[in-house]
């Protein structure tokens, strides 16, 4: 009896420990799915956050219909991060399924104007203007993937992947340009031979958004549904299925376990803080490596595959050009990698002539990346500013919150905290974009 009782003891034990070890083993597994989830849910949301912000921001504008504004953005719109001063707009929101549109762009001898089109990923497809086609009068026709065909002789061809796409114009302003000079040459974009719809401004905006948890699921399932992406981004989203992140898959998501569910959401939710910090770290690396300044990297615009990118750029400049059309090194941070403020003084030392072939200009941001609204209406410095100094080979431009004494012509106006400058260098010379390239820091002129 005693040998049996020892036998039972031990058999009793040895059950006991394999069901605490498969217990813990079946705990480990649940983990690790959680954590599978988890990184889907966060993988979805980097490369669904870009189009679906460029989707809701585009919610104001008519479709296949060109709207021209001639005046230039102020502090009260918020549509977009890190918006240039320096051009009037026109746009089109696009839907190439109802087949080609075409875009005509009227002479501008001497002056600097384009059109970009992007698809529905924020890619840019093309261009046509002064880089491109000249400053002469140009017709670009954009088609969707089901369109075959060719253009008439003379048009610009440019095909986009997917159906909804968008166009944005940029035309120069000059100081010599009046409100109604302007409304007469933005009114010269026409869309399929219409004219366009002319504004004096552009409108009062908040910046678009991206749903969150289970509505961001259904939002990113319609609009890969609408909108295909590329076999490489295919190949990259198959894992993403099991989950329910795919065209048509929103309700395999909903009816996941729910532990898997909500692990699926906790990484869609972690999202946007993970693209912040991805942008942060870049900007402190920039402060290392360039004086400060982060440089554009050179697949900005033609993305590919590197969806981190892709979601940095839209984050802090959405729509934003490719670097043979325009570069624009930003800065947070001060030659020796501080973060700027307006309680200092700042001077920027810039050689002339910079290395652009069309314009350059120097734009001040608050914290959330939004023109500083001060009493000059100074938003930028540039080549077009009147009564700007310079000598000896270089322009010298100071940066403070309050006025300097003297001479105010180069001095940009800064919120009172934190800020961000960007210096936008279009149709930049091949120095501009060689690797390592970077302008001067910001020199701190108080900070002991």
């Amino acid at each position: 009896m005693r040998k049996r009782g020892r036998r039972a003891v031990v058999l009793t034990m040895a059950m006991a420990m394999a069901l605490t070890g498969a217990a813990s083993a079946s705990a480990g597994a649940a983990s690790a799915a959680s954590d599978a989830a988890y990184r889907a849910g966060l993988a979805a949301y980097v490369h669904g956050y870009p189009p679906l912000l460029s989707l809701d921001s585009q919610t104001t504008f008519p479709t296949n219909a060109l709207v021209s504004i001639a005046g230039p953005i102020d502090p009260s719109n918020k549509l977009v991060v890190m918006p240039n001063v320096d051009t009037a707009y026109a746009v089109a929101k696009l839907d190439l399924a109802q087949g080609p549109q075409t875009v005509h762009l009227p002479a501008e001898p001497g002056r600097y104007h384009m059109v970009q089109v992007m698809d529905a990923y924020t890619n840019v497809v093309g261009y046509a203007g002064t880089r491109t086609t000249g400053d002469g009068a140009v017709d670009a026709m954009v088609v969707g993937p089901g369109w075959h065909g060719t253009a008439p002789a003379g048009v610009r061809l440019l095909r986009s992947p997917t159906d909804a796409a968008l166009v944005l114009g940029r035309t120069l302003l000059l100081p010599s340009d009046t409100l109604p000079s302007l409304r007469e040459l933005v009114g010269q974009y026409t869309l399929n031979g219409a004219a366009p719809i002319v504004l004096d401004r552009q409108p009062g905006r908040k910046p678009g958004t991206v749903p969150k948890g289970m509505a961001f699921v259904e939002a990113y399932d319609g609009f890969l549904s609408a909108n295909p992406p590329s076999a490489a981004e295919r190949r990259d989203l198959a894992p993403l299925a099991r989950y329910g992140i795919g065209a048509g898959l929103a309700a395999r998501a909903r009816a996941l376990p729910a532990r898997t569910r909500a692990a699926l959401l906790r990484g869609i939710a972690a999202g946007p803080a993970a693209v912040a910090a991805r942008v942060a770290r870049r900007r402190a690396a920039g402060a290392r490596e360039h004086h400060g300044w982060v440089v554009l990297d050179p697949k900005t615009g033609d993305y590919g595959t590197d969806y981190w990118l892709r979601a940095s750029v839209a984050k802090i400049g959405l729509w934003a050009n490719t670097p043979a059309e325009a570069t624009y090194p930003n800065a947070a941070y001060d030659s020796e990698g501080r973060p700027l403020s307006g309680a200092h003084r700042y001077a920027l030392t810039l050689p002339t002539p910079l290395p652009t072939r069309a314009f350059w200009s120097l734009t001040m941001y608050d914290a959330a990346l939004h023109l500083y609204d001060n009493p000059l209406g100074r938003y930028a410095l540039g080549d077009r500013s009147p009564g700007l100094v310079a000598g000896d080979g270089r322009i010298r431009l100071t940066l403070s919150h309050a006025a300097p004494a003297g001479a105010t012509a180069n001095w940009l106006p800064a919120p009172a905290g934190r800020f961000v400058v960007t210096l936008r260098l279009y149709m930049p010379t091949a120095k501009a974009l060689a690797p390592g390239w970077a302008p001067p820091g910001l020199r701190c002129l108080d900070c002991g």
